[in-house]
């Protein structure tokens, strides 16, 4: 099998200039989710030409696609995932160009050997991870897309490695209040205040923290005020972000402000509407699948995972785990563990040469682990099991 590794590696390594113009051009060219065509059109472009079959505007989405190639079977079938979309006004500040170069890159280390693979591996281009309430690995597990994937990998920059970090699922409840306008200086007990409904939902969720699991959080924005400075506003609207480590606290937390919500219009007389959604899931790690990618990273003599507090970021990769055993490791691009993505400094660190040899390396681990996967049964027998073990679905 080693051999097969090797030139895995080997491969990366020879494609790295190839890889670092892809990586560049995605760092200085950002979009935001649904809209990352140039990103999506540069990765098709890197994979044209070398036998990959490519399906292109995937479950309807025009920024998601999939390139395959199969080696001597069907089965198994690795899935490495890429995201690519930016943030607004921040650019590629989560470091989604190193997203997608470390799976491009391991990709093409797997496409030199899958003659010698019994299985198959795909690219798989998601949309839209940072799009809260339309992220585009919801809409392409709802389309059935990894419904034949036996294992799904992803990789993220951060400020440390560590391989096996679950997530946060994320709620967000939609609030409006309706009252009554009114001159706030001639005639204000005529009026029925909206925006006080806002400032008393606000103020019982601040009460509410102090009861809460330390892993929560709540948090809120897009405010919206209706009427003139001068006027008791009729209207009003807010969102609020409910989080925790697990799916069902989460929901409990949305149950919670539901509660604040009516209190407060209970308390103004405003009458209130309100919508739970679902944004994203918690990440089941598959702790099998995990160990195979620690092993073959540290095989490359790289720094192990390092301590640091809990990750309270989330993604869209926990719908994907709840269809097919998932890991989403974390690579370090960034020495100082108080900069974390969403930040300038992050985004500064994504676009250095030095955040680009970590993807490199990531890409390499990613392929060796797709390798064990793909010659060793025992080793899918193993990770399949465990998946089961987790309530996913079988």
């Amino acid at each position: 099998m080693e051999d097969v590794k090797t030139r895995v590696r080997a491969r990366i390594v020879e494609l790295r200039n190839e890889l670092f113009e892809v990586c560049d051009y995605i760092y200085k060219n950002p979009e935001v989710g649904h809209h990352e065509h140039r990103a999506v059109r540069k990765l098709l472009r890197a994979i044209k030409d070398r036998g990959f079959i490519i399906t292109e505007n995937l479950a309807g989405l025009e920024t998601a696609f999939q390139a395959t190639l199969t080696g001597q079977a069907e089965r198994p079938h690795v899935a490495i995932m890429a995201e690519y979309d930016a943030l607004p006004n921040l650019g590629h500040a989560c470091g989604h160009n190193l997203i997608s170069v470390s799976s491009l890159g391991a990709i093409f280390g797997l496409a030199s050997v899958m003659s010698k693979l019994a299985g198959r591996v795909s690219l798989i281009g998601t949309p839209a991870e940072e799009l809260l309430l339309d992220c585009g690995k919801k809409r392409l597990v709802e389309a059935g897309v990894f419904d034949q994937v036996d294992v799904a990998m992803i990789p993220h920059p951060f400020n440390r490695n560590h391989f096996e970090e679950p997530h946060y699922a994320v709620n967000i409840v939609k609030v409006r209040f309706y009252g009554k306008a009114a001159h706030a200086g001639g005639q204000p007990h005529l009026g029925i205040n909206a925006y006080d409904a806002i400032s008393l939902t606000l103020t019982g969720i601040s009460f509410l923290r102090q009861q809460l699991r330390p892993d929560a959080r709540i948090h809120w924005g897009d405010l919206e005020v209706a009427e003139p400075n001068n006027n008791i506003p009729d209207r009003s609207a807010i969102n609020i972000f409910t989080r925790a480590g697990d799916d069902d606290y989460t929901n409990q937390l949305a149950e919670k402000v539901v509660n604040c919500v009516k209190g407060a219009a209970l308390m103004t007389g405003c009458q209130e509407e309100y919508n739970v959604e679902e944004s994203n899931r918690s990440v089941r790690v598959n702790h099998s699948l995990a160990n195979l990618f620690r092993q073959n990273w540290l095989s490359l003599g790289l720094t192990g995972e390092e301590a640091g507090p809990p990750l309270t970021a989330s993604t869209d990769v926990g719908y994907v785990s709840r269809v097919t055993p998932t890991i989403l490791p974390l690579f370090k691009i960034i020495e100082d563990q108080q900069i974390a993505p969403h930040t300038v400094s992050f985004l500064e660190a994504a676009g250095t040469e030095a955040a680009f040899e970590a993807a490199l390396h990531v890409a390499q681990s990613m392929a060796m682990t797709a390798v064990d996967i793909l010659r060793n049964p025992k080793a899918m027998s193993q990770i399949k099991e465990e998946f089961k073990a987790t309530g996913s679905r079988p």
